[in-house]
C-alpha cells in the first residue's frame, strides 16, 4: 500500500509484488490488474476494491472462508 495515499497504487504493487506472490508478473500485467478492479476510476485500489478483485480473482477464498 503507498502509504501517504493509503491505497494500493501500480506503483506500490510492483514495489512489494514479491511479497504478495506477484514476482512473476510483469510490470504490465500489475498495472492491469490494478486497473481491473478500479471501481471508483481513481487509478488505485482502496480496501473493499481490493478484497472484491481477490475473491474474483481467487473464489476458492470464499470457499475456504466459509469452512
Amino acid at each position: 500500500m503507498d502509504k501517504e495515499k493509503g491505497v494500493i497504487t501500480t506503483e506500490s504493487l510492483r514495489r512489494n509484488a514479491a511479497v504478495v506472490g506477484l514476482q512473476d508478473f510483469s510490470g504490465e500485467e500489475i498495472a492491469e490488474m490494478v486497473k481491473e478492479g478500479d471501481l471508483d476510476g481513481d487509478g488505485s485500489l482502496n480496501q473493499m476494491e481490493f478484497c472484491i478483485l481477490m475473491f474474483r480473482l481467487s473464489p476458492e477464498l470464499m470457499s475456504d472462508s466459509q469452512a
